[in-house]
């Protein structure tokens, strides 16, 4: 497989937990490979200038991100760790939700991402 087949461009949306947050875009460049039955992802965000902006959005940027999906026993395991500024955050969501909203807004990141690898997976 050539490597242009593994790299592609990624653009998705989160939609934070908390109203008063603004969605999040991510414009993120992947590399994508299989070794030995376990899939890989690698990620980091584009230049603006690769993939625009949307107004109606807060662009986060991924300095690093990376996905490991591999078979345990019967079924498979996924993993995921990142590094992500995702902007301005109101400081009275951040004493008053977090933990949890966190969590959650990771947890959604993190099912976006599961989705791009599970495409992966089956082409």
């Amino acid at each position: 497989m050539c490597i242009r087949d593994r790299v592609s461009i990624m653009y998705y949306v989160v939609k934070p937990p908390m109203f008063l947050m603004k969605a999040r875009d991510f414009a993120e460049k992947a590399v994508r490979f299989e070794e030995n039955g376990t899939f890989y992802q690698y990620s980091s965000s584009v230049p603006c200038e690769v993939y625009p902006e949307v107004k109606q959005y807060q662009r986060c940027e991924t300095v690093f991100g990376g996905n490991i999906l591999t078979k345990e026993g019967e079924s498979y395991a996924y993993y995921t760790f990142s590094q992500v500024k995702v902007g301005n955050v109101p400081s009275a969501l951040i004493t008053s939700c977090l933990p949890g909203t966190a969590k959650s807004f990771h947890a959604k990141v993190s099912k976006e991402l599961e989705k791009k690898m599970a495409n992966t997976v089956s082409n």
